[in-house]
């Protein structure tokens, strides 16, 4: 909220949306006055033309259908070609100007996705598209952060589901928002955590696919987004692209192998110093441990009464007094004992772990 309300913040936004679009006739972009902006105060040029907002609300528009599809084609380009896009495109922050070009407003919400974080969804949409559950799995894990490997089999199953609830239909009546929106869901659930840059870029996505059906209900947003992520897959196999990543692993691998020595001196000398410390966890073993409890607790206890039996036998065999009509007290006492423990220990085994 702090950078949003600060409206330099906003105009350095600004800036960098126009030299996206700087040679593109299709969009509008206000020019930002320095000279009389502040971080309270965001001078930039008027904007006319016609709100979206008021658009949508015509029950008959001319050139719905291309408008639609250049809306579509503008968030796409923002969100896979250059990574930076409006992170907040509802109705009343798009205007379509008199020339036919479309203007965008309020960048003081903006979102941000580098190249791997875009191929990763790529990866995700194409296989929704080709509807393939392994790899939507797969590609999904890819978008998201796990401390341990989640149950996969589960995961690969929830994916089915989803698939088959949404795929199997005209491709005119999918509800893209709607779909990333359950994925996310799904995420959440298997305990999977999403960077929150993909939860902007699908909130950016979704609202625009809300105006494009208001303005073309049977609009295909996923069809039209092909071009461009094929492009984005091709573009990863570039011989440019390939070597610049042979190049980066080769700088990584080198700094590794410097750095191996001395990380290989430092171990040596805690280990030498006794200041090396192996800790070992044990996962999964609990119900055995407790198990073996109860069993070395019932021996003991067995263990217990039978030398409590034997003593009070020994006892009234040697007439220890004091005595009870002839019996001796300590050993009717022993056995009394022995007797309220032996039906403990018979309650304890038929109850399955009591003691």
């Amino acid at each position: 909220m702090r950078q949003e309300l600060d409206f330099r913040q906003e105009a350095g936004h600004i800036d960098r949306f126009a030299w996206q679009f700087e040679n593109d006739e299709q969009v509008y972009v206000p020019a930002v006055h320095r000279e009389a902006s502040t971080s309270r105060v965001l001078t930039m040029d008027f904007v006319g033309g016609e709100k979206f907002s008021e658009l949508v609300r015509q029950e008959e528009l001319d050139g719905g259908e291309a408008l639609a599809t250049r809306l579509t084609d503008l968030m796409m380009r923002q969100v896979f070609s250059h990574g930076f896009f409006h992170a907040d495109p509802h109705p009343g922050n798009i205007h379509l100007m008199e020339d036919g070009r479309v203007c965008f407003l309020d960048y003081g919400m903006m979102g941000f996705l580098d190249e791997r974080s875009r191929e990763a969804f790529v990866d995700l949409v194409r296989s929704i598209a080709t509807r393939n559950e392994r790899n939507v799995t797969s590609a999904l894990l890819r978008m998201t952060d796990r401390g341990g490997e989640p149950p996969k089999p589960g995961l690969e199953g929830e994916i089915a589901d989803f698939m088959h609830q949404h795929l199997f239909r005209p491709l005119g009546q999918l509800d893209a928002g709607l779909m990333f929106s359950q994925l996310l869901s799904i995420t959440t659930k298997y305990q999977l955590r999403v960077a929150p840059s993909y939860f902007v870029m699908l909130k950016s996505l979704s609202l625009t696919e809300s105006i494009v059906k208001k303005f073309h209900p049977e609009h295909d947003v996923i069809g039209q987004a092909g071009p461009i992520l094929r492009q984005i897959r091709l573009r990863r196999m570039h011989p440019a692209r390939v070597s610049e990543t042979l190049l980066e692993f080769g700088l990584e691998m080198g700094d590794l192998f410097r750095d191996l020595p001395g990380e290989a001196r430092r171990a040596i000398g805690l280990l030498k110093h006794g200041d090396a410390k192996v800790t070992f966890r044990h996962d999964g073993l609990e119900p055995a441990v407790q198990a073996w409890d109860r069993v070395t607790n019932r021996l003991a206890f067995a263990i217990v009464l039978a030398s409590l039996i034997i003593g009070s036998s020994l006892s009234i065999h040697a007439e220890i007094p004091p005595t009870w009509q002839g019996v001796p007290v300590i050993g009717l006492l022993g056995f009394v004992i022995a007797a309220f423990m032996g039906f403990t220990l018979l309650v304890a085994i038929i109850l399955h772990g009591r003691m």
